[in-house]
């Protein structure tokens, strides 16, 4: 069950594991599970050499879980029977240890991410390629709950918890595809009764089970629809109604963004996706100030820093004028809108204002656009290859 790209567990590090679970002293899994100063430090030596796949937290869970699995295993012996005795402890500690090996050197395992798309028309029996680990199938499953499904697979350590790294990258892949099917007005979306689903499986040992996934985003998701009209830019109208042409519209339409999602993957765009996931989160959270602040960290993600610089609201109010705009006036007009999103922010976040009024929610939408074109230009600077992106203007 060795994962191809995973650790090696040799030398010291199996030694330490040796060292903690192997002893003299009668197997005992509840005081091997304890959070004693002896495991803190064989956590301490492991856990950098799986900190690119799981957390400390999470490592501690795969070692106890080991734990636990095996100790049910031990059920089924006799440990009372004279032919077991100390032998049989050490024995079985020693098989203890492999097990716990076997586990982590098994990750990164690879992972299916499944949502269902229980709004979203079908067309006819196929697989789409929507990003770079991401697939639209349609058909399948079960047709009375849904015929369309998001496919996202993904490789590290999840135990489906919302907290687990890899899951959440898995969602942010969920978000870009909404992201894309709305830039490219591919979709219509309706936040209303109708809930996404998922359901996570581990490829490595072929399990999994639902999970959940936060109801904003489920919400968000569940009420996505294709809209058939918007396919006809793709093609030859006239060919639009053969069988099998819908399919290959749509087929035509999501190569458009493939570049973009590609350009997200590389580590010089992080502030670009990251950038994209605050601009969704604003769309489904129910909570407006939390929608506006949301965008208003999607486009410091963008225009800003980690450099101390004095009169911070003038300097990124000038980036931002200067990314959009064209013409003197239209930069002046650009900073002085930015410095009033700006000024409402900084109400929201010192407890001068509790909520939205109506020029607040008039400059959410306002803000909305601006990251939306901000986005679109880092997009088309980074497409042009390795040009500088806000932050470095």
């Amino acid at each position: 069950m060795r994962s191809a790209n995973g650790v090696r567990l040799k030398g010291k590090y199996l030694l330490a594991l040796e060292n903690y679970f192997l002893s003299d002293d009668p197997y005992d899994a509840l005081e091997l599970a304890s959070g004693e100063e002896k495991r803190q430090l064989l956590l301490d030596l492991i856990a950098p050499v799986f900190k690119h796949i799981m957390s400390r937290r999470e490592l501690d869970l795969v070692i106890y879980r080991s734990q636990a699995d095996f100790d049910d295993v031990l059920l089924y012996v006799d440990r009372d029977n004279e032919s077991h005795g100390q032998h049989s402890d050490k024995m079985m500690r020693q098989r203890l240890v492999e097990a716990i090996i076997a586990t982590l050197e098994s990750y990164p395992r690879q992972y299916e991410l499944t949502v269902t798309l229980p709004s979203f028309r079908y067309l006819s029996d196929a697989e789409v390629k929507v990003g770079t680990s991401s697939y639209l199938r349609f058909g399948g499953g079960d047709p009375t709950s849904a015929r369309v499904y998001l496919l996202v697979y993904f490789t590290g350590f999840s135990d489906g918890s919302a907290d687990s790294a890899a899951l959440a990258a898995a969602f942010r892949e969920v978000k870009l595809f909404w992201y894309h099917m709305d830039k490219f007005d591919l979709t219509s979306s309706v936040f209303g009764p109708r809930t996404a689903s998922a359901k996570l499986v581990d490829k490595t040992v072929e399990a999994g089970g639902d999970i959940l996934i936060p109801d904003g985003l489920s919400r968000l998701i569940g009420g996505l629809n294709l809209r058939l009209g918007s396919l006809l830019r793709y093609g030859d109208a006239r060919n639009f109604n053969a069988p099998g042409q819908p399919l290959a519209f749509f087929q035509d339409a999501c190569s458009n963004f493939l570049s973009s999602a590609q350009l997200l993957q590389r580590r010089q765009n992080e502030r670009i996706a990251t950038a994209i996931e605050w601009l969704v989160d604003s769309t489904y959270v129910a909570n407006q100030t939390v929608a506006f602040l949301s965008v208003c960290i999607g486009l410091e993600a963008l225009l800003g820093d980690d450099d101390n610089i004095s009169d911070m609201s003038k300097r990124l109010a000038d980036r931002f004028a200067y990314l959009l705009g064209r013409t003197p006036a239209e930069r002046k007009e650009l900073a002085r809108s930015y410095v009033d999103i700006l000024k409402k922010r900084g109400k929201l976040v010192h407890s001068k204002q509790f909520g939205l009024d109506d020029e607040g929610r008039e400059l959410l939408q306002t803000a909305r656009k601006y990251l939306r074109r901000v986005i679109d230009h880092e997009l088309k600077m980074a497409a042009t290859c390795d040009q500088p992106l806000a932050m470095d203007v």
